[in-house]
């Protein structure tokens, strides 16, 4: 089955082929898998696991609902689903789902060498920041150190190297600002647990909604104003380049007066 790009807006499924999809994850949709029923690369195709679990919508079983609802499904769900790059589960938007083992090291070899010649790897957010930052023209660099507290779910930032602490690197830049929020582009160089959402604290900036890092209170449209509005990458077998950008699941006043700035295009990669 090769659908490639999905042209209807009401459909979550955002690229598909024979090998891999990308998925627009909703705030609260998990990645990680921490069922002891499951191991950590595999998944149960079953429809009573999601509830065993207790800790709401497991993102693949929450893409196999929408692949039977897909107009060129036909009756086979993949034995096999990845989560390749894990979004927080308050964050929303495109999520790599592979559905071939032997091709999570040949992606992982494309990410982990993203500024050599010729790679086109781009993880592109939007953030929804409190307070009203003047807009810039360049992106400014953010570069720290960061640990992440399994047992607080949280990570700590150091602006110099630290025991266990892994460096993280972001750009980012305020593009849009009302008397009370501002719209931020953030490009992600690497890939830490909660990275983003602790560099702007870091910085003094708290995406809307997210209270784990200092804003003011949780938001009405659940989640965090934090969302992947682009990945782009080359299909690890045939080279082609995977452009996919995913819109808005959740929208209210506030989106819809930003959502000129977030530049989000037609899919290319069918």
């Amino acid at each position: 089955m090769n659908i490639g790009q999905n042209k209807g807006a009401e459909s979550r499924i955002l690229y598909m082929d024979d090998h891999l999809a990308v998925f627009n994850k909703a705030a609260g949709d998990i990645c990680e898998n921490r069922c002891e029923s499951r191991s950590e690369s595999g998944f149960k195709n079953s429809e009573s696991d999601l509830n065993n679990c207790g800790e709401g919508p497991y993102l693949p079983e929450v893409f196999c609902e929408n692949l039977k609802n897909f107009s060129a499904f036909k009756g086979r769900l993949p034995p096999f689903i990845h989560c390749f790059n894990r979004l927080d589960r308050p964050v929303s938007g495109c999520v790599l789902l592979v559905f071939n083992r032997s091709l999570i090291p040949l992606l992982q070899n494309q990410f982990t060498q993203r500024h050599t010649k010729n790679n086109c790897i781009k993880k592109r957010y939007a953030a929804l920041l409190e307070g009203s930052i003047p807009c810039a023209d360049d992106f400014e660099l953010l570069e720290h150190y960061i640990r992440f507290d399994a047992k607080k779910q949280k990570a700590a930032v150091y602006d110099t190297e630290e025991r266990k602490t892994k460096k993280a690197r972001l750009l980012w830049r305020p593009v849009f600002c009302t008397d009370r929020y501002t719209l931020a582009e953030i490009e992600l160089l690497t890939g830490r647990t909660h990275q983003i959402r602790a560099q702007l604290a870091h910085k003094g900036f708290h995406i809307k909604g997210d209270v784990k890092y200092g804003a003011r209170r949780n938001d009405l449209l659940g989640g965090i104003r934090l969302h992947a509005v682009q990945l782009c990458f080359r299909h690890p077998l045939s080279g082609t380049l995977i452009d996919i950008h995913a819109p808005l699941l959740k929208t209210d006043a506030l989106w819809d007066v930003v959502r000129p700035y977030l530049n989000i295009q037609e899919n290319r990669g069918s």
